[in-house]
């Protein structure tokens, strides 16, 4: 008879939310971690290249910022039903809009750190192209961690 494949992290659906909420945001961590440790390793290998250029750090600065903004906006808030209920500055349509503005800003930072490895490490064949997947890499590794920050938790289990 036909058995189901077990998937080794079968446990986290189970698993109640306060567990799962351990897990992702140790996975968000490391993920940080990688990606500031990345960097770091670029300017240690490649010191002309790193140090000449300045604007190659901007990427992971701003989606850093991106994701500390993204994640300062609580749950139930961004999850209420009424979209212009409430006074004050804290309405859910404001916060909605933050959110929104956050990761347009993220993507940004995407765009941008893109635009980095293609122009200027990509379209010269002559040049080392590591400092270019390194920027790219750094960014991808911020933005997916605070994409699993944001959404990915379960609940309010705090």
């Amino acid at each position: 008879m036909y058995q189901e494949s077990k998937i080794p992290c079968v446990f986290l659906r189970n698993a109640n939310a306060k567990t799962f909420n351990y897990i992702v945001c140790g996975v968000a961590g490391f993920l940080f971690f990688f990606g500031w440790w990345l960097m770091i390793d670029l300017n240690a290998q490649h010191r002309t290249t790193m140090r000449e250029n300045t604007p190659y750090h901007l990427p992971g600065v701003f989606a850093s910022i991106a994701m500390l903004l993204m994640n300062m906006i609580p749950t139930e808030y961004l999850y209420n039903s009424g979209v212009y209920t409430g006074g004050g500055c804290c309405t859910p349509f404001l916060c909605k809009l933050f959110l929104l503005v956050t990761l347009m800003a993220s993507f940004g930072c995407l765009i941008g750190a893109t635009y980095v490895m293609v122009n200027d490490f990509m379209l010269d064949p002559e040049q080392y192209q590591w400092p270019g997947y390194g920027v790219f890499f750094q960014t991808l590794c911020i933005f997916s961690s605070s994409v699993l920050c944001r959404f990915c938790r379960r609940g309010d289990a705090y």
